[in-house]
């Protein structure tokens, strides 16, 4: 997602104080903004949802600020945990042809 990777880049940008070269991603998240817009307003599900998705928003905003989360970084499980996980995943899944 074009604008994820902007926004990621922005930022890195920002802490590292560097001029980061935004070249095509600017365009392209520009391009894939209006595609969404394009295919929400073909959908009444999804104009529906958009609907739902900015009053749960608002509320929230109404209702004051919300804490971050703490995060236990003792329970975050290292790569090869992960890796485990998914090949077990994996493993459990009916084979597809």
């Amino acid at each position: 997602y074009p604008a994820a990777s902007l926004a990621l880049l922005d930022g890195l940008a920002d802490v590292a104080g560097i001029d980061a070269h935004r070249g095509q991603l600017a365009a392209d998240a520009a391009a894939t903004r209006i595609r969404i817009d394009e295919l929400v307003a073909e959908n009444p599900q999804h104009q529906a949802m958009v609907t739902q998705l900015e009053e749960f928003v608002d509320q929230g905003l109404a209702d004051g600020p919300v804490d971050a989360p703490t995060i236990d970084f003792e329970r975050i499980p290292s790569g090869d945990e992960l890796a485990a996980e998914l090949q077990e995943f994996l493993r459990q899944r009916p084979d597809e042809d």
